[in-house]
């Protein structure tokens, strides 16, 4: 672990060789991986207890070589913290190649990007000698994690629980508690702020959250930890979008919403998830928009897009984003929504 920057430290003393980490050997024509357990190697007035989603596990009280095996929840509060790790997972959903998302790719030089998050190769995550890791259970983590925990400490993070939980969680791990208090406090006293604001001017204001399936489908997605920002400042989601979508995972839930059943999305406001923005647009003004339009004329029927009340929102911190994802929503509400719709 580095605040701000990163070390280049040779090997700690308590660090077995890579030769003494990790063997391999074939069992009926399967690839094993067999990993010494690091957490023998520190004494333990140098660790501290952590309990995560899968138990209790001892992590060194100063890491040096601290990995974000999976780049998504672990990432963002750690960075949010001011802690940068040795190495990370980035977003691997393009085809062929894996990136940083936009929102952190300007943190991100000097950390090691791993290459991929879906599909971990034990061997090249224990050639890289980390003394921590740090993951979402997400994936396959769960199936392998005693392994994980024979290359370093392990620390889990449940998706489905709040962000702040999982601040909290990552900054008792990396010593950074009071930092996350005091983050958590300016966020809340932020959506309070604006929640008096505007509270009663956009009393009664409806939102839709979702993406274009296709040229003729939209997905309805609901449930997110947006919406209980949205509807703290006093937007309202219309019941009937509950009503009939489908659990998904965690909290969230989806539907496929049809041509014929666009009254289901007709609402005063349209945040429209996509990964070709990195900041919110609005949709009116967007060519790629209205060419779309063109192709699709019943959608202008939509009150939203009537009234120019549709915007293009990053999903990769709208959508996908937590620790610094949702302020940073907050901040796009603030900035360019709030004004635009009062």
């Amino acid at each position: 672990m580095v605040k701000n920057s990163l070390l280049s430290l040779s090997r700690r003393k308590f660090w077995p060789t890579a030769a003494g980490m990790l063997s391999l050997a074939v069992s009926c024509g399967r690839r094993q991986t067999t990993i010494k357990n690091p957490q023998e190697e520190l004494p333990l007035s140098e660790t501290r207890p952590i309990t995560h989603a899968l138990g209790t596990t001892r992590v060194p009280k100063v890491p040096q070589r601290l990995v974000a095996l999976t780049g998504t929840l672990e990432l963002e509060a750690l960075l949010v913290l001011g802690v940068k790790p040795f190495a990370a997972a980035g977003d691997d959903r393009e085809f062929g190649r894996t990136v940083w998302q936009p929102h952190l790719k300007e943190q991100m030089p000097g950390v090691e990007m791993l290459p991929s998050r879906r599909n971990v190769s034990l061997e090249k995550l224990a050639a890289l000698q980390p003394d921590l890791i740090i993951c979402a259970l997400v994936f396959q983590i769960e199936s392998i994690y005693p392994q994980l925990s024979q290359i370093a400490p392990t620390v889990t993070l449940a998706p489905g629980q709040p962000w702040q939980s999982h601040l909290r969680l990552v900054a008792e791990v990396v010593g950074e508690t009071e930092q996350a208090k005091a983050r958590i406090a300016t966020f809340e006293q932020r959506v309070a702020r604006l929640a008096n604001t505007y509270g009663e001017r956009i009393a009664g204001i409806t939102y839709t959250t979702g993406s274009w399936r296709n040229q003729r489908q939209f997905h309805l997605s609901t449930g997110h930890e947006l919406d209980q920002v949205l509807q703290q400042i006093g937007f309202t989601r219309p019941p009937e979008q509950a009503q009939i979508s489908e659990p998904d995972r965690g909290t969230l839930r989806r539907a496929d919403i049809s041509w014929e059943r666009l009254d289901l999305i007709d609402t005063d406001i349209l945040f429209f998830y996509n990964y070709d923005y990195p900041t919110i647009q609005k949709a009116h003004e967007q060519p790629e928009f209205k060419q779309f339009l063109e192709k699709e004329p019943l959608l202008r029927r939509l009150r939203a897009i009537e009234n120019e009340r549709a915007f293009l929102v990053p999903a990769y911190y709208w959508f996908l984003g937590r620790s610094m994802g949702i302020p940073m929503i907050v901040d796009d509400l603030e900035s360019s929504v709030l004004p635009a719709i009062t």
